[in-house]
């Protein structure tokens, strides 16, 4: 939970550096419509979808996989997390974000490694999800 925290703040320092303001016309997130259809079944899916199954499937590709054989490749840890947090912001493909994208995997990176297990990037990642849910929610919500 610390790990999701952290990563928030850094996305909103990195939203903040870019001079990017959520409150005022910035994009909200497509999933944000679906929070607020009103539709139970759409909403599970959404929040599963999200906070569980996307969680797990990247970390398990960027922080089990990519980020373990990059360290193995070339016995850094730190180059394993700036290189694993870099094809992580790229995969998420949004040039606006890649700064915040690249920090939050950063940070994902650096809990995994210090716990030595991929389960507790998985628990950050999905903790961070669900709150990106809840804040782009609320903006979507007042802002219709």
């Amino acid at each position: 939970i610390l790990a999701a925290v952290v990563a928030r703040g850094v996305e909103y320092a990195c939203d903040a550096l870019a001079l990017h303001d959520v409150m005022n016309g910035a994009p909200v997130s497509g999933a944000a419509s679906f929070m607020t259809s009103g539709d139970a079944a759409v909403i599970a899916t959404t929040v599963a979808a999200s906070c569980a199954v996307s969680p797990f499937l990247e970390e398990l590709f960027f922080r089990h996989f990519l980020l373990c054989t990059i360290e193995s490749k070339t016995q850094s840890r730190v180059i394993a997390i700036v290189g694993s947090s870099a094809v992580f912001a790229g995969a998420h493909f949004s040039a606006h974000d890649a700064p915040s994208l690249f920090a939050c995997g950063a940070v994902f990176a650096a809990a995994a490694t210090s716990s030595r297990t991929f389960g507790v990037s998985v628990v950050a990642h999905g903790v961070y999800n669900a709150s990106v849910l809840i804040e782009s929610s609320l903006i979507y919500r007042h802002s219709g």
